[in-house]
């Protein structure tokens, strides 16, 4: 999530200069979630707010999310 958020506030300052070319080439933000099944923690939420959609869309990018799922096997 802190990952996400530092990209999307660089995004956000350089979205004049990063339109033109999200226009003109095909344009992917990648994420990938690690969840790990041998772990106590829940399953982890990822969501996007507003302003995230809005600019991804004024840029032209896409975004995908690879779930990798993690388990011990003993």
């Amino acid at each position: 999530e802190k990952q996400l958020e530092s990209l999307f506030a660089v995004l956000e300052t350089k979205k004049d200069i990063l339109q033109p070319l999200g226009q003109k080439y095909a344009c992917e933000i990648s994420c990938g979630i690690y969840i790990n099944f041998s772990s106590d923690v829940s399953t982890p939420a990822t969501w996007l707010e507003k302003w995230h959609i809005e600019l991804m869309a004024y840029i032209g990018t896409a975004l995908n999310f690879d779930m990798i799922l993690l388990a011990d096997y003993v």
